[in-house]
Formats: structure tokens, sequence, C-alpha cells
């Protein structure tokens, strides 16, 4: 594999240093997202809170063809989830679609497992409701 797509990183999940390869992960829309993979225990590694790099920035480095011969993580290959580490994860919006609307792909994303994904909309919705309740109170 060229140089230009691989580098020597320490991975912030297995501690290891080891090879980070530049991965396009196709997702189920047909579109791709772009991801180094630690080579050691072959999960995503996080750079500035986030595990995937835009198309934008992955386009400044590399040629289309270049972008063309990554290797490719498929959309049914299990991921990692980002809070706990177990396999089958699927990516969530951290902003939501329903407030965001679609500047909700605008921002970051990331893969959960379905339970963190469900705790973590169970503990905004709390925190909606919450808040909600005050304003409502405040305005009587």
């Amino acid at each position: 594999m060229p140089e230009l797509f691989s580098q020597i990183k320490r991975c912030v999940n297995c501690n290891a240093d080891t090879k980070m390869i530049l991965h396009r992960r196709q997702m189920t829309s047909g579109g791709f997202h772009y991801c180094w993979q630690c080579s050691s225990c072959r999960r995503m590694h996080v750079a500035n809170g986030r595990t995937w790099i835009s198309a934008s920035i992955v386009s400044q480095f590399l040629t289309p063809e270049q972008i063309d011969a990554l290797p490719i993580i498929s959309a049914d290959e299990p991921v990692n989830c980002v809070k706990c580490g177990s396999l089958g994860a699927e990516l969530h919006h951290w902003a939501p679609r329903a407030i965001f609307g679609n500047e909700a792909d605008q921002w970051p994303t990331d893969y959960l497992c379905l339970p963190c994904h469900r705790l973590w909309h169970d503990t905004i919705n709390k925190q909606r409701a919450f808040r909600d309740s005050i304003v409502t109170s405040k305005q009587q």
C-alpha cells in the first residue's frame, strides 16, 4: 500500500504505536465516508472528536484515482461503537434531523451501537422535555 495512504500513530483505542490506514467506508446509501483504521485493533481512529474525515478534505490531498484505490470497509462489515467498543455500531448524527433538518449532515457523526444510540436519544429527549416544561411554566 502506498505510504500516502498510511501513517504510524498511537491508537487511542488499543494504545499501540501502529500503522493507521486510510479507508473508505461505504454507506448503505452508496456514498462514502473516510476514516483512519488501526491495523492492530481494526477500530477507527478518533481525531478531533470524530472518526470520519470529510470527502472535501480527502480530495485536497488525494487524486480521484488515489481515492478509488483506498481499501473499502463495506456497509455490512461490523464497526465498533465509539462509546463502549462493541461491534455492530451504526452511524449516528450528533445533530438530530428532527431538530436540525437538512443541516444535520453538516454536523459530526459517529458510530454507536443500538443500546448506546438509544441511551443518547433517551437522555436528550428527557432533557428537552425538562427544558420545555420550564419554558411552559414561565409562560403561564
